[in-house]
Order: C-alpha cells, then structure tokens, then sequence
C-alpha cells in the first residue's frame, strides 16, 4: 500500500527477530516481486507502485548500518543510460526505482549518454547488465549502434531496451542479431526486472512479411485544396508569455487524472482535482509558458515543401499578401505511402481552370510554432527523485507533460485565428479556419527529426530558451514544437 508510517520502529522490532539481509531479502524484495505481479496484472496502477518504492528505499536506508558491507551489488549491476542526443530520463528514471527496489545496483548515468561511454561504465562496474532509453525515432537507431559497438569490444552483458518509439519487432529484427541471446525489448519498468532475473524471454526475430506502412489504416486521400489559404502576416511573430491560467481551459484532465495519474473511480477523481490545484499552486511561480510562431508561403514538390528565401510583401485590393521570391530553399521531405500518399500533400493547392494560381501567390501557407514551459521547471522535477519522492516525481511529470501539450493547443488555436481562406478575405469579412491540426517531427508521417532544427531556426526559438541536442531534440524537455495543417483531409 506503500504506507511509510512508523518506518523506523517497524523495522526496528523486525531486527530483533530477523537479521537484516534476512528482512531485506524474504520480506521486502518478496513484498516488491509480488507489487511487480499486481502492477503486470492490472491490479495495482503505477503511482501506487512508485509508493511502494519509496518505502522500499526508505527501509533499505534503515537497514545500511546492518547489512555488514553486503550490497544490491551482490544481486546484480545495471548500467542505465538515455542515449546520445536524449534528453527525456522520466522512463529510465522509473526503470531505476524499480530495480532498485527489487535489490539490483543500478549506475543511473543520466541523459544524451555516448555508446563510449556506457561501454566503459558497463566494464568499470563489472555489469551484469545495460539499459538504454530514448522516446523517439532516432534514439532507437543508436540503440542498435550502441549495440554494435558493444559487440565489437567483446562486452558480454545483458542487453535491455526501452522507450516509447521501440518496438518488439525492431528489437528482434534489427538489435538482438547483433548480440544474439543478450537482448531483451521491456515494455516497462517490470520487463527489465524479469529480463534480470531470467524470466523474461529473450528477443529472437522471425520474419515477418507484413511492411510497416506509416499510413495503414489512415485512409488517406488527399486532394488539392480547392481554395487558397492567407495569413494576417508572413514570418515570425514576437515571444508570447501566458500564465497557466490562460492554459488551463487546454488542460486535458481526462487524460491527466485516468491515464497518467490512474485515477478510475469518482473518488479517485475528486482527490485528483485537489491534488491538481494543490501542485498547480506549487507550479505558480516556477512554470513560466512561452510561444513563438510563424506564417511562411510553402510550395509542394513531390514530397517535399519548399519555402522562400526572403519574405517581401505587396497589397493587393486593400489587403497585404506575399509578393513572390526568386529562391526557395527545401524545409522538410516525407515518406511515401504504398500508394504514394505524402504529408506533403496537405499543402498541395489546385490551380485555377487555366492552370493559374490565384492572386495570393502559391495560395498555401506553412503555420509553425513552438512552445516552452522553461527550465526551471526540469530543476524542481528532479529535486522529487533526488528527494526519493517517486509518487510526486511522476505526478510532477504528468502534470508538466499536459501543461506542455495545453500550451501547444493554446498556441495552435491562436495561430487559427490568424489563417484565412481566400474567398473570406476577397469579400472583406475574414473568418479565421474552422480547424488546424497539429504535427510534430518524430512521428511516422514526418520521422524525420531534422524538422525540429527547421522549425526552431525559423522561429528563432532560442528566443524562448529552447535548444537542439546533437539529435534535434529539444530543450528543455518540456517543450515541443509543430507544423500546422489547415487541409480538411488532416488526420492523426
């Protein structure tokens, strides 16, 4: 239940019966494998987990001064790392608690970690085993890099393999061949104990001869939009800060409260809502949102859109639109589809019957934006796991990954209100778009994270603190940044 009451005379009256690797290893390790069964079960959510750590690690404390030098490294050493160009530690971190808890010796070593260096922690400590963590695309190419590299200086460990863009499959097909019988995928926390303990089933790949298709199912069909699209300005607009409560009306608290927090029953929910505005007084003064965002003319070829170099401006009837330039520059392409169907095509505009554009030259505009919560934000998360409050660690993160996504829905629907379709302004009564949907670099319709570098160097988001890891990921980690579609055919 993960109840801390009374810790020390509890374990006090146990030492006089027990001796304390006899409570650390029949009744506290015994009472963390069987939280491990109810949490794979369904029947135990993961913040009650995470309770049930902290009072794991609050009893282990209790006990150094009885252990007599014995260690969690007698059970086994896990070297865990996010990979190179990472910046996201929230899924690792968890991992580590967890195994921690469960008697293992774990040598955390942070985020955007080299495969250089996690080969020279693994031989230094004498591991028994390697984690790596990454949340998007391109950390799970270098998981399989790393791996190679390990392979080819003879390490001999455990293998195990997280994160929210990793698949099974990938595992199978494309890591475990390189060190064949070493490699576990881990689905979560749990998985990297089984793979630990031997109950977890090693990653064997057969072939499958279904291809991955990142529009299967989506049936897409895109067609030329039959209207040109205008913004009220073209280029960049200035650094926007908001408070939380200007965010909040975008809070997802569904999403919050059930899925992130394991709220389910009407009571559960009543506790969230306090608990919510209990932490989003604590946040007041710490999380500090900022936008940019921007309105660019893009022209689509074949999968790839193309902006201009330059931005000049005319009016025409009264309104200012964008004049034409001589030189484009290409800002991102985009996989095909089995049937040739591309991203790209949400952008695509049809010509008149005289295979002419109509006067708002190349009739589509690019919307992009990019959001912050600050840094700060990162400082006060990490003091809850230094503090070894798991609980309120992974509730904080929840929170600020909402927020996050809440300031990413504020900016869209003001960016919204400044896009207009082209009829609407010929008649002198603009009506901003009913609908924008909103794409983020790292996701199969745009993989592509080189995206992020784009959209951030357009914005100059440096602006609002935000920079790129060598992987064009962001920071900090409570950041996010999107295209915007306008195209009625737009699907997630």
């Amino acid at each position: 239940r993960g109840d801390s009451t009374a810790l020390e005379p509890l374990i006090n009256t146990l030492l006089a019966t027990y001796s304390a690797p006899e409570i650390l290893n029949d009744i506290l390790l015994k009472a963390m494998q069987q939280v491990g069964v109810l949490f794979n079960e369904g029947k135990l959510l993961l913040p009650f987990v995470l309770k049930s750590a902290e009072v794991m690690r609050a009893c282990s404390t209790l006990l150094e001064s009885h252990l007599k030098g014995e260690t969690n490294a007698d059970k086994g050493v896990v070297v865990l790392a996010t990979v190179k160009g990472d910046v996201h530690d929230i899924g690792k971190n968890l991992v580590d608690i967890i195994l921690t808890g469960n008697g293992y010796k774990v040598i955390n070593m942070g985020t955007k970690v080299s495969g250089e260096e996690i080969a020279k922690a693994a031989i230094e400590h004498k591991a028994d085993a390697i984690g790596m963590s990454g949340l998007l695309v391109k950390s799970v190419e270098i998981m399989k890099e790393n791996i190679a590299l390990f392979a080819s200086q003879g390490l001999k460990t455990k293998i195990l393999l997280g994160g929210a863009a990793l698949s099974e499959d990938y595992v199978m097909k494309e890591c475990a061949p390189l060190m064949p019988e070493l490699v576990y995928y881990c689905k979560d926390a749990f998985a990297g104990v089984s793979a630990m303990n031997g109950s977890a089933t090693i990653s064997i790949w057969r072939a499958d001869p279904a291809a991955a298709n990142p529009f299967a199912g989506k049936h897409w069909a895109v067609q030329p939009y039959k209207r040109s699209i205008a913004a009220k300005f073209y280029g960049n607009s200035e650094v926007e800060r908001v408070t939380i409560a200007n965010i909040l009306p975008f809070l997802h608290k569904k999403a919050l409260f059930e899925t992130r927090w394991g709220a389910r029953s009407a009571a559960e929910i009543q506790e969230a809502e306090a608990r919510l505005e209990q932490m989003l007084a604590q946040l007041a003064t710490i999380v500090k949102p900022q936008l940019v965002y921007g309105f660019y003319p893009v022209s689509v070829r074949g999968n790839e859109l193309w902006l201009p170099n330059e931005i000049t401006h005319k009016q025409v009837d009264g309104k200012i639109v964008f004049a034409g330039s001589k030189a484009w520059s290409c800002f991102a392409s985009f996989p095909k589809g089995a049937n040739g169907e591309c991203f790209a095509d949400l952008y695509r505009v049809a010509e008149d019957e005289h295979g002419h554009f109509s006067y708002i030259a190349y009739q589509a505009v690019l919307p992009l934006q990019a959001v912050s919560l600050g840094s700060e934000v990162v400082d006060y998360l990490n003091s809850h796991y230094k503090q070894n409050h798991y609980e309120q660690y992974y509730q904080y993160h929840g929170l600020l990954a909402e927020l996050t996504d809440a300031l990413a829905a504020y900016t869209q629907e003001r960016v919204a209100s400044l896009l207009f379709s082209e009829e609407s302004w010929c008649e002198g009564v603009p009506q901003s778009i009913e609908k924008t949907w909103r794409y983020s670099f790292g996701y199969p319709l745009c993989p592509d994270l080189e995206g992020n570098k784009a959209i951030c160097n357009l914005l100059e988001a440096e602006r609002i603190g935000i920079t790129l890891t060598e992987n064009a990921q962001m920071e900090p980690i409570y950041s996010t940044c999107a295209m915007l579609s306008w195209h009625p055919a737009s699907r997630y």
